[in-house]
């Protein structure tokens, strides 16, 4: 995974303005496929699984590796999530 550099980043004095880095995630209660977009442009994608032998476990574990996602890519200013139909 490339990490964000601070220069990824702009000044934003308007949120009406597009994010300049995004964050799109289709998540399950097994893992989570993420997609990071820098500019428009496709950056980095991966898989994160969730380990545990019930929900509990895996929600747990879901929390740990989230939240390691977004402080590796601690640059994103908007998240998409996929909508279960």
């Amino acid at each position: 995974m490339a990490k964000a550099k601070e220069t990824d980043r702009y000044f934003r004095t308007d949120i009406s303005r597009e994010p300049g880095v995004l964050c799109a995630i289709d998540a399950s209660t097994n893992s989570l496929a993420f997609t990071i977009y820098s500019y428009k442009n496709l950056t980095d994608h991966g898989k994160i699984v969730f380990e545990g032998n019930d929900i509990y476990q895996k929600v747990i574990d879901a929390n740990k590796k989230t939240k390691a996602l977004f402080d590796y890519y601690n640059l994103v200013e908007a998240i998409v999530i996929e909508h279960t139909v």
